[in-house]
């Protein structure tokens, strides 16, 4: 089982071990039962007709979940790019990353005012 260091380790029912990232919809319940009672994913908070909405009287909680989203987000987003960097193709940008080293950073205004 290919693990990194942020994974989370879940034991099954039956005994057998999975691993889930740490910005995987599956760890929400884990992480907050009172505002997912039922086990059900983050994305998932529906509002059933004849209970109250538990969102609504979760005060900090509530902003601290959607803090805990956010940056799932945006995990995801560095995940990606970190493990995408060959589609990204970076190498490209290292002209770009020349020109600033060495000081051209007026991106050619003189040439316009001089016209």
């Amino acid at each position: 089982m290919e693990t990194n260091d942020r994974d989370i380790l879940i034991e099954t029912t039956s005994g057998n071990l999975i691993s889930i990232k740490e910005y995987s919809g599956y760890y929400d319940p884990l992480q907050y039962p009172l505002l997912l009672p039922h086990g059900t994913y983050g994305w998932h908070m529906q509002q059933r007709s004849n209970t109250p909405s538990i969102l609504l009287h979760a005060g900090r909680l509530l902003q601290q979940y959607m803090v805990d989203m956010y940056i799932k987000v945006e995990t995801q987003k560095l995940h990606w790019i970190r493990s995408h960097q060959s589609d990204i193709r970076a190498e490209h940008y290292q002209g770009l990353q020349d020109c600033l080293y060495s000081g051209e950073n007026d991106a050619g205004t003189e040439k316009i005012n001089q016209t």
